[in-house]
């Protein structure tokens, strides 16, 4: 029946392995994939081996009416890629509530099996943004969809985000990239000195 204990492990503790960081953070939920990119970064250097991506990403979509899916999700694509943020970790897209039936857009989150947040314009218009533009202003009533919608989206979700792709534009669309901040752990100074 036996079977080797566990170092360390209390009498009557099932034997068998200590399951490793990665898999505690995938059954959490969490993204994992190959190693060596910060969380929400791709890969680089072909290093192999297991890395956390969490969805620490908001990309924030503007579009004009009848923008096509290949339009906005070959953006999207663009901007991480030139970022060198990994796809696996976008949480969400967010956009003008006015664009909350835009099928382009609903379709790439569709295929992405990504949620669409949506936002008011004078929520929007009251973010701080580094590219605020006046004819979209006079168009959508904020001076910013898609920097707006993703720095909203990700603070709304409970903690603090920066912009790390600024507006990109394509013909019929824009995506900005909010990193939510990545949260850190205090641990206690008792578990400090259990843990020596």
């Amino acid at each position: 029946m036996g079977g080797a204990a566990r170092a360390g492990a209390s009498p009557g503790a099932p034997a068998g392995p200590v399951p490793s960081r990665r898999h505690r953070r995938a059954a959490r939920g969490e993204r994992v994939t190959a190693r060596g990119a910060r969380a929400g970064e791709a890969p680089r250097g072909g290093r192999g081996g297991p890395v956390r991506r969490p969805p620490s990403l908001v990309v924030g979509v503007g579009a004009v009416r009848g923008v096509t899916a290949a339009e906005v999700g070959a953006l999207i694509d663009a901007a991480l890629a030139g970022a060198g943020l990994a796809a696996a970790s976008v949480r969400c897209l967010a956009t003008i509530d006015r664009k909350a039936a835009e099928e382009g857009i609903l379709a790439v989150a569709r295929a992405r099996g990504l949620p669409v947040e949506t936002r008011p314009a004078a929520v929007l218009a009251g973010v701080r943004v580094p590219n605020p533009a006046e004819t979209v202003r006079a168009e959508t009533g904020t001076p910013s969809v898609a920097e707006a919608a993703a720095l909203h989206v990700a603070r709304s979700l409970g903690r603090s985000a920066e912009l790390v792709v600024p507006k990109r534009a394509s013909a019929n669309a824009t995506v900005a990239v909010a990193r939510l901040a990545e949260r850190t752990e205090i641990c206690p100074a008792d578990a400090i000195e259990e843990l020596s």
